[in-house]
C-alpha cells in the first residue's frame, strides 16, 4: 500500500529505529539514525508493503534508491522476492545478498559506488538498483533490463538474436510486480 508519511513521523521513526540502522555491520546512533533516514527521504509517498519481511526503513530506502535510479519500485521488491525471498543470503554461485549480485561485480560496484560489502542490505539495494536502473535505460524495456540482470548482456543478446524478449525469469518478475501494485 502506499502510505504517506510526514517528515515529523519520519524522524521519530528514524530516531526509534536506529538501533537497527547499520552502516558496514555496525548499529549508527540515534543522531546517526534519524540523519540517515532523512537522507533517505525523496518525497513524502513512498510504496510501502505490510506483507513483506523487510524493515520499513529498509523500504524506504528502497524507494528511493529505485527513483534515483529511473525504477518503478514494485519492480525492485518483486525482483528481491524472486531472487532471494527477501532474505539476505549467499547462494552457492557466489550472488549475493537480497538482490543476488554476483561477485564477478564487486570491483567495479566498489569503483563506482563505493560499495564494500554486497551482504549489507542497503549497499545491496544500491548496487542492484544501479545495475538495473542502467540496463533499464541502455535497454528501454523491464523484460530486456531483467534479461540483462538475470543471466547477463551477453547471454540476454543471444535471445534477442532470437527474436525472444521475454523471458521465464522477467515475466516472474513481471507478475510480482502486477500482484504487488493489485495489493495497494
Amino acid at each position: 500500500m502506499i502510505k504517506k508519511i510526514g517528515i515529523i513521523a519520519l524522524i521519530i521513526m528514524a530516531v526509534i529505529a536506529s538501533t537497527s540502522i547499520t552502516a558496514n555491520g555496525k548499529p549508527l546512533t540515534k543522531k546517526a539514525g534519524a540523519c540517515v533516514l532523512l537522507d533517505v527521504i525523496a518525497s513524502k509517498e513512498y510504496v510501502l508493503h505490510d506483507d513483506i519481511p523487510m524493515h520499513i526503513v529498509t523500504q524506504m530506502y528502497l524507494n528511493n534508491q529505485a527513483r534515483n535510479n529511473g525504477l518503478d519500485e514494485n519492480m525492485v521488491f518483486a525482483l528481491i522476492k524472486i531472487e532471494s525471498g527477501y532474505r539476505n543470503v549467499r547462494s552457492k554461485t557466489c550472488d549475493n545478498g537480497l538482490m543476488q549480485i554476483n561477485d564477478i561485480n564487486k570491483a567495479y560496484l566498489k569503483e563506482k559506488l563505493g560499495i564494500t560489502d554486497l551482504m549489507d542490505e542497503r549497499q545491496n539495494i544500491a548496487a542492484g538498483c544501479y545495475m538495473l536502473g542502467r540496463l533499464k535505460k541502455k535497454y528501454k524495456t523491464n523484460h530486456k533490463a531483467l534479461m540483462a540482470y538475470h543471466m547477463g548482456e551477453a547471454g540476454a543478446k543471444r535471445l534477442w538474436k532470437k527474436g525472444i524478449y521475454k523471458s521465464k525469469y522477467s515475466k516472474k518478475v513481471m507478475n510480482e510486480v502486477r500482484s504487488l501494485k493489485e495489493k495497494q
